[in-house]
């Protein structure tokens, strides 16, 4: 289920193959991430947020119904980032995707408004293409 997932930093869909609805994330190391969700999901215990949306799909649908996606690969520059003035690539296409279509996140705001023209020229790009 997750063994084509590269251990590098990036944005993971965990989809609902019947419905198309995801789940969105980003992770450091994205095959060590989704390895958590699958064992928290498999034990009842997943706590992205209150409503457990991605849980409950889990667990009426059962994982065979999903699969998990590599997104897009984002270089990690987290700890060279100074938040306030411009957030981390992660943080940013994160933002992007889970506003694109996540139909099981319930936080859709993972950057302040303040950085929308960020979002939405995907600068996280830039960085990778330097």
């Amino acid at each position: 289920m997750f063994d084509h997932i590269p251990p590098v930093a990036g944005i993971y869909a965990i989809v609902n193959m019947l419905n198309g609805h995801r789940y969105v994330g980003q992770a450091k190391n994205m095959n060590a991430r989704v390895r958590s969700h699958v064992r928290e999901l498999d034990k009842g215990t997943h706590r992205t947020s209150e409503k457990r949306l991605l849980q409950n799909a889990w667990n009426e649908f059962g994982r065979e119904a999903f699969e998990i996606v590599v997104l897009e690969i984002v270089p990690d520059n987290r700890a060279a980032t100074n938040y306030h003035v411009h957030p981390d690539n992660l943080s940013l296409a994160e933002h992007f995707y889970i506003n694109e279509r996540s139909e099981y996140n319930a936080d859709k705001r993972i950057v302040r408004d303040e950085f929308k023209s960020l979002i939405d020229a995907k600068a996280w790009r830039e960085s990778q293409s330097r």
